[in-house]
Protein backbone atom coordinates (compact mmCIF):
# COMPACT_ATOMS: atom_id res chain seq x y z
CA UNK A 1 0.00 0.00 0.00
CA UNK A 2 0.86 3.31 -0.89
CA UNK A 3 1.66 5.53 2.30
CA UNK A 4 1.54 2.90 4.75
CA UNK A 5 3.58 2.93 8.01
CA UNK A 6 5.94 0.10 6.81
CA UNK A 7 6.98 2.26 3.58
CA UNK A 8 7.39 4.93 5.90
CA UNK A 9 9.65 2.89 8.40
CA UNK A 10 11.55 1.18 5.43
CA UNK A 11 12.37 5.05 4.42
CA UNK A 12 13.47 5.66 8.10
CA UNK A 13 15.83 2.75 8.51
CA UNK A 14 17.50 3.23 4.98
CA UNK A 15 17.74 7.14 5.44
CA UNK A 16 19.57 6.77 8.75
CA UNK A 17 21.71 3.88 7.20
CA UNK A 18 22.60 6.33 4.15
CA UNK A 19 23.31 9.01 7.03
CA UNK A 20 25.58 6.94 8.55
CA UNK A 21 27.90 5.97 5.69
CA UNK A 22 27.73 9.92 4.82
CA UNK A 23 29.34 10.47 8.23
CA UNK A 24 31.56 7.40 7.65
CA UNK A 25 33.28 9.30 4.58
CA UNK A 26 32.99 12.86 6.59
CA UNK A 27 35.05 11.03 9.40
CA UNK A 28 37.23 9.44 7.25
CA UNK A 29 38.05 12.40 5.22
CA UNK A 30 38.93 14.44 8.08
CA UNK A 31 41.00 11.56 9.85
CA UNK A 32 43.08 11.98 6.56
CA UNK A 33 43.49 14.84 6.25
CA UNK A 34 44.99 15.02 9.72
CA UNK A 35 47.00 12.23 9.32
CA UNK A 36 50.75 12.77 9.68
CA UNK A 37 53.26 13.22 6.44
CA UNK A 38 56.18 10.77 6.05
CA UNK A 39 58.53 14.10 6.14
CA UNK A 40 58.61 17.18 7.80
CA UNK A 41 56.42 20.25 6.67
CA UNK A 42 57.83 23.22 5.77
CA UNK A 43 56.48 26.66 4.58
CA UNK A 44 58.37 26.73 1.01
CA UNK A 45 59.79 23.81 -0.81
CA UNK A 46 63.29 23.54 -1.06
CA UNK A 47 63.81 23.98 -4.80
CA UNK A 48 61.09 26.68 -4.80
CA UNK A 49 62.86 30.02 -5.74
CA UNK A 50 62.40 32.93 -3.21
CA UNK A 51 59.62 35.34 -4.43
CA UNK A 52 60.24 38.59 -3.41
CA UNK A 53 57.97 40.77 -1.01
CA UNK A 54 54.89 42.81 -2.25
CA UNK A 55 52.93 45.82 -0.59
CA UNK A 56 49.21 44.27 -0.35
CA UNK A 57 46.80 46.57 0.13
CA UNK A 58 43.68 45.71 2.22
CA UNK A 59 40.36 47.64 2.24
CA UNK A 60 37.77 46.83 4.70
CA UNK A 61 34.33 47.94 6.17
CA UNK A 62 33.98 49.97 9.53
CA UNK A 63 32.60 47.95 12.35
CA UNK A 64 32.66 44.41 12.89
CA UNK A 65 34.40 43.25 9.36
CA UNK A 66 37.34 45.42 10.39
CA UNK A 67 37.52 44.08 14.15
CA UNK A 68 38.13 40.60 13.00
CA UNK A 69 41.25 41.99 11.43
CA UNK A 70 41.97 44.57 14.10
CA UNK A 71 44.79 41.58 15.84
CA UNK A 72 46.37 41.46 12.54
CA UNK A 73 46.23 45.20 11.62
CA UNK A 74 48.17 45.88 14.70
CA UNK A 75 50.77 42.65 14.63
CA UNK A 76 51.73 44.41 10.79
CA UNK A 77 52.63 47.33 11.73
CA UNK A 78 54.18 46.95 15.38
CA UNK A 79 56.38 43.96 13.80
CA UNK A 80 56.48 43.98 10.03
CA UNK A 81 59.63 42.06 10.23
CA UNK A 82 57.60 39.33 11.40
CA UNK A 83 55.58 38.87 7.95
CA UNK A 84 56.93 38.12 4.67
CA UNK A 85 55.14 41.16 2.76
CA UNK A 86 54.09 44.29 3.79
CA UNK A 87 50.40 45.72 4.44
CA UNK A 88 48.32 48.95 3.53
CA UNK A 89 45.14 48.99 4.99
CA UNK A 90 42.05 51.61 4.56
CA UNK A 91 39.76 51.09 6.56
CA UNK A 92 36.15 52.97 4.88
CA UNK A 93 32.83 53.58 5.55
CA UNK A 94 30.91 52.17 2.88
CA UNK A 95 31.12 49.37 0.27
CA UNK A 96 30.58 52.04 -2.58
CA UNK A 97 34.39 52.79 -1.57
CA UNK A 98 35.77 49.81 -1.81
CA UNK A 99 34.18 48.96 -5.13
CA UNK A 100 35.68 51.24 -7.43
CA UNK A 101 39.39 50.85 -5.95
CA UNK A 102 38.94 47.31 -6.34
CA UNK A 103 38.11 47.40 -9.84
CA UNK A 104 40.62 49.74 -10.57
CA UNK A 105 43.49 47.72 -9.07
CA UNK A 106 44.21 49.81 -6.30
CA UNK A 107 43.08 47.35 -3.37
CA UNK A 108 44.32 43.46 -3.86
CA UNK A 109 42.55 42.69 -0.87
CA UNK A 110 38.53 43.68 0.18
CA UNK A 111 36.38 42.90 3.17
CA UNK A 112 32.99 43.63 2.43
Amino acid sequence: MYGSTANKRLGTKAFAAFMGIVAACLIAAILGGCAASGGQASAQPQNAPAVPPVEVRVASLKGPTSIGIANFIHASQENPSNFDNSYRFSIVGTADEILPALVRGDVDIALI
